[in-house]
């Protein structure tokens, strides 16, 4: 590269005999031209100049090249070399950035965090529960009088995990999640490591960053599944791997093997990762131990996970390697994209086992998957799944194609708010009623025509046609710093309506709840109406304005009929303190978004190949394609796929990074830029 850009930028004396030759004088002039003004430019300083040799450059002939592009971004991508105290500060830093978003969003979702996935919860809590009261044998194979089938549906790592948290700690939801809190900020930290091992520095630190700040993880670090606690041991075996690359290491190499198989004792889904990192092994590590490597990897995996295996072979008779899901997702899977249902499958569980009790004249199947004979109607899902599979290979295919591209996406889950939840109790027996508006003194002083006194002249009705005029309800006084309940017995009509506590001075928006989404069906009614709760804190307004707005602008009305509003004081609020680490948590969070991060990842992708970087870019890109490949064919929630966002974030870091530094050398290079007179 030098010797061709000397042949160019070498000043020709007077007289010197041009070296173009009449078949390449059009196509070597025009490049030498370009070069040599560039040189006249660089005097003044121009872009050339201050990037120096990463100009790009011509080969004889005119061919256009990088020249020295991918060596100046090689230069940048390049890992530094591991000061241990820095790095310490940093894992520190971010395992304490970690826990606080996830506290954070604890108490955020305070509220409702145990709704979510609790059917799913509650079957690991029964599974562990044999194992807190000593039953070891109930364990193992159920404590019905045969085999439970049941059972195999989860495996047994994250009832073991239960069972020890609340032996140690005590029976309680929020021990599980402080636990599982810390482990998950552990997982950041290892995407740090990682990183480090294979990228800059500061590429480290964005990733760990990414990692502890990211919404989607946070959120499902709270839920109680074993999804999270699986990701931590995914990450600490690749760490391990990447370990054993750099430095011979036969035992890291097996450690990596026993971390992964680990993970498959809290999630089934990474039973085929050791195959896809063998092949990763053989193609990027060193000649001498790849063959090694890869076989010490999988024998490791193999010797954790067998155990499992055993079990359900001599408990149930069948082979059966780690649990049963894979016919369930696969019909699943299918229906989530046959919205017409050509095939004939059911997309949720319970649909599928009616379907299958009506199929197999069995009632006793409509309640449940797995119970009974759950091996056999596996097997037979997996049949029907691979005969629909078969007959329509095409549209299959683009089934597939539709859910890895569904991966590369960032599911929308809810960020930090500015403000703190309740944390008093809701128990509206203990708190005070600030205000109550009986409907006809609401009507007394409305002149809205879209709300009128029911018949009974105990009810209000509110017919919303405008999308854009909400209907005012009250103005009720209130305590500034405080938490409150909002309590209005309600009935849907039609459409949805949107209940709105406003501050009337700014048009804030403290609470709100959509009817009838936010209507809990369990609750008991009280003359065909459901109690609506809507808890909120108040942190300085002296008044609140209750409106009601349209929930869907695509239906012709939307119409409620409402009962009394009252308004109750729990009592003070807590947490506001934490307003301003909201409020930079929240700034972050925002970006967390498909069009901000896939680009960058992308980005990340380009610069690793063109600085020929291809280890870091194996290593980096081995989990989400291992997850493109496996899961495209199955029923996808992102909670199965909760490790890719880990590398994505080291993706993005790397661009981050590299686009600081590039800036940061123009701007050098600027300042020593010599100027013209």
């Amino acid at each position: 590269a030098r010797r061709n850009c000397a042949s160019v930028w070498a000043p020709r004396r007077v007289g010197q005999p041009s070296s173009a030759t009449p078949g390449n004088t059009t196509r070597k002039g025009l490049s030498t031209l370009i070069l040599r003004s560039t040189r006249h430019r660089n005097q003044s300083g121009s872009a050339a100049e201050i990037f120096g040799n990463s100009a790009i450059t011509f080969k004889e002939g005119g061919q256009l090249r990088l020249g020295h592009t991918t060596r100046f971004i090689g230069e940048i991508l390049q890992p530094a070399r591991i000061n241990r105290r820095r790095l310490l500060m940093i894992c520190l830093a971010v395992f304490v950035v970690a826990v606080g978003v996830r506290l954070l969003h604890w108490q955020n979702n305070r509220l409702t965090i145990d709704n979510v996935m609790a059917a799913s919860a509650a079957g690991y809590k029964d599974e562990a529960q044999p194992l807190i009261e000593g039953d070891l044998r109930g364990f193992v194979r159920g404590r019905t009088p045969d085999p439970d089938t049941g059972i195999l549906i989860h495996t047994p790592g994250y009832p073991i995990f239960i069972a020890a948290v609340q032996t140690l700690v005590g029976r309680s939801n929020a021990a599980l999640r402080v636990v599982q809190i810390f482990f998950s900020a552990a997982a950041a930290v290892l995407a740090v490591l990682i990183a480090v091992e294979l990228l800059p520095f500061g590429a480290g630190l964005l990733a760990g960053l990414f990692a502890a700040i990211s919404p989607q993880l946070s959120f499902y670090s709270l839920v109680l599944l074993p999804d999270s606690m699986a990701v931590t041991a995914v990450l600490l075996g690749m760490y391990l791997v990447v370990r054993a690359r750099k430095q011979t290491n036969y035992l890291a190499i097996i450690g990596a093997g026993a971390a992964i198989g680990i993970s498959c004792w809290f999630r089934a889904n990474m039973v085929l990762l050791p195959p896809m990192l063998a092949l990763v092994i053989i193609f990027w590590f060193p000649r001498a131990v790849r063959l090694r490597y890869a076989a010490m990897l999988l024998v490791a995996t193999a010797l954790v996970i067998v155990p499992i295996t055993i079990r359900n072979a001599f408990v149930f008779g069948s082979f059966v390697p780690v649990s049963l899901s894979t016919g369930t997702n696969l019909t699943e899977g299918i229906a989530d994209y046959d919205p017409e249902k050509r095939f004939g499958l059911e997309r949720y569980d319970h649909t599928t086992a009616q379907q299958e009790a009506v199929m197999y004249n069995r009632p006793d199947y409509a309640h449940e998957l797995y119970r009974p004979d759950g091996i056999i109607r596996e097997r037979q899902r997996v049949g029907r799944a691979w005969a629909v599979i078969k007959q329509n290979k095409m549209w299959f295919m683009s089934v597939m194609i539709q859910r890895a591209g569904k991966m590369l996406t960032y599911e929308r889950v809810s960020i930090i708010s500015t403000e703190p939840s309740v944390t008093n109790s809701l128990d509206i027996s203990k708190a005070e009623l600030a205000w109550r508006g009986l409907p006809p003194n609401l009507i007394a002083g409305n002149a809205d025509p879209r709300v009128e006194l029911s018949p009974t002249g105990q009810t209000l009705i509110i017919n919303n046609d405008d999308p854009w005029i909400a209907v005012a309800l009250a103005t009720v006084k209130v305590q500034p710093q405080c938490d409150y309940l909002l309590s209005v017995p309600v009935r849907a009509v039609a459409g949805r309506i949107v209940i709105n506590v406003v501050r009337p001075d700014n048009g804030k928006t403290l609470a709100s709840a959509t009817i009838p989404d936010s209507l809990n069906p369990s609750e008991p009614k009280v003359n065909d109406l459901t109690p609506l709760r809507v808890p909120f804190v108040n942190v300085s307004a002296d008044q609140l304005k209750i409106v009601a707005n349209r929930g869907n602008n695509n239906s012709n009305t939307d119409m409620i009929e409402m009962g009394p509003i009252e308004l109750y004081r729990l009592g003070p609020a807590s947490y506001l303190w934490t307003k301003y680490p909201r409020m930079l948590v929240k700034t972050f969070q925002k970006f967390f978004t498909t069009g901000w991060m896939l680009p960058l990842a992308l980005l990340a992708i380009l610069l690793l190949a063109l600085a020929r970087r291809f280890d870091a870019l194996a290593i980096t890109c081995a989990v989400p394609i291992y997850f493109m490949v496996t899961h495209a064919p199955i029923h996808l929630e992102l909670r199965y796929i909760l490790p890719i966002h880990y590398f994505w974030a080291m993706l993005v870091g790397t661009s981050l990074y590299f686009m600081s530094m590039t800036v940061w050398k123009l701007l050098s290079r600027v300042k020593r830029a010599p100027r013209s007179v």
